[in-house]
């Protein structure tokens, strides 16, 4: 249950993810990603949801590396897109990454951007999947 913008809930891995977190999609690389990260560390925010065809992961490096937060408590996600899934492409693929030392990925998701669902949308999952 989430009482707390900082809340988390614990992975099968160990790990602890925020519940809560700041998807920068549609947001211009520069100054305009970097402002909302910021503020959305003021916040209480401490995970990011980015991936490199969003076009401004170089602000969301910057952002986190004059955040003054150590890189532990910064939850990142980014993507892997569906032309980079495979063993060896999704190696590559880390090469199209900013290269800032403090730049780091807790999660990646390996994204299909589907037209339309394979299922309805009415469709009702297990609850363990």
């Amino acid at each position: 249950m989430i009482n707390n913008i900082s809340d988390k809930v614990e992975l099968n891995n160990g790990i602890k993810m925020p519940w809560l977190g700041l998807g920068v999609m549609r947001l211009d690389d520069g100054k305009e990603v970097e402002y909302a990260i910021h503020n959305a560390f003021e916040a209480g925010y401490r995970s990011i949801d980015t991936a490199v065809i969003y076009g401004n992961e170089n602000g969301v490096s910057n952002a986190i590396e004059n955040s003054g937060l150590k890189r532990e408590e910064i939850f990142l996600t980014s993507k892997i897109w569906n032309s980079e899934q495979g063993y060896n492409s999704t190696l590559k693929s880390f090469d199209k990454r900013p290269s800032f030392e403090v730049y780091f990925v807790v999660l990646f998701v390996f994204k299909s951007n589907l037209e339309t669902p394979k299922f309805p949308l009415s469709h009702k999952f297990p609850s363990k999947l």
